[in-house]
């Protein structure tokens, strides 16, 4: 009977270690209202252009050591997205260390202590960390994210350097950091040739054209030490497991940001950086967003999602930057 038995158990580990993986899923329905009947939404593409889809995806997933999801922070449907890449990461065999852009230093100790709580949730998560009032769009949204993780158990990191890491930075440059924290963020050497213009034009557009001149070279050092980072966190959190990042899209950039980072500490390493987009009325092909083969955009997978808010970003920013005091 126990020789029965063992052969029971043997054959059934066989056929789950022989079961193909869960692929990844776009989510059943959308939760983002505006234009949803735009053809692009739901679908996937290489970063040169080329059309991919969910196999492809699942692929990438299970053959990366890091993967990085960039969001746009207010859209709910790339929450929905990043949980399912958890979900489809760890059917693939991977146990990956979670890092949030949405958390920094600061927090990571009140982070610790809710995960070491017995039967702590994901309903607890946000409270734990003040997630609200340090001004990150609703928990709710993140929260299928987070209940994927903790339901996985794997573990959960902070990836944003502290707030008045990132005050000093902006006043005084790199000087301010501790001896060894410079190279280690990766801020002891030019950005890879072209990108700091391009960095610069993305801090311009993201504060609609309203920020000085003077401003440019202070916020452009921060967004560089942050990008350095989560890369660190990243590489510290995941040791010789995996790491999967959440952060807002311009972290997950290949060009310049996290995956550059990453790739200049660990050069064997598979990266796979996804960027999700959502989608603009009347545009409906994938040039009207500027991705071609000629002008490939700096994501190894980019999709498409309804858009969550038809609100200017820029109505408004001329008085709250007015109340804004300047680095010193």
């Amino acid at each position: 009977m126990k020789s029965l038995r063992r052969l029971v158990q043997a054959l059934s580990l066989t056929l789950v270690l022989s079961a193909p993986a869960a692929a990844f899923e776009m989510p059943s329905e959308w939760l983002s209202a505006h234009f949803q009947d735009n053809p692009l939404v739901g679908s996937l593409w290489s970063g040169d252009g080329r059309r991919s889809d969910a196999a492809a995806l699942t692929a990438a997933l299970g053959g990366a050591d890091f993967v990085l999801a960039g969001e746009i922070h207010t859209n709910p449907d790339h929450h929905a997205i990043q949980a399912g890449i958890v979900e489809a990461w760890v059917a693939a065999g991977r146990r990956p260390a979670v890092v949030f852009e949405m958390i920094s230093a600061d927090e990571a100790p009140a982070l610790d202590t809710f995960l070491a709580r017995p039967g702590a949730t994901a309903e607890g998560f946000g409270a734990a960390v003040k997630w609200t009032e340090r001004g990150w769009p609703d928990f709710a949204m993140y929260r299928p994210v987070v209940a994927a993780a903790m339901a996985h158990r794997l573990p959960l990191h902070a990836g944003d350097l502290g707030r008045e890491t990132i005050r000093r930075i902006g006043r005084e440059g790199v000087k301010s950091l501790p001896a060894g924290e410079v190279g280690r963020l990766g801020l002891d050497g030019p950005m890879p040739g072209g990108t700091e213009e391009t960095l610069t034009a993305e801090l311009k557009a993201s504060h609609c054209g309203l920020l000085p001149d003077e401003a440019l070279a202070p916020m452009l050092m921060v967004q560089r030490a942050r990008d350095g980072a989560l890369a660190k966190a990243l590489i510290e959190a995941s040791g010789h497991r995996h790491g999967l990042l959440i952060a807002g899209a311009g972290h997950v950039r290949t060009d310049y940001a996290v995956p550059a980072l990453l790739r200049a500490r660990k050069p064997d390493a598979t990266i796979v950086s996804i960027g999700m987009m959502e989608v603009s009325d009347g545009k409906t092909a994938l040039a009207d967003y500027g991705i071609s083969a000629a002008t490939p955009a700096p994501y190894d997978f980019v999709l498409f999602t309804p858009r969550a808010d038809l609100a200017d970003p820029c109505e408004g920013m001329a008085e709250a930057m007015k109340t804004m005091a300047p680095a010193k």
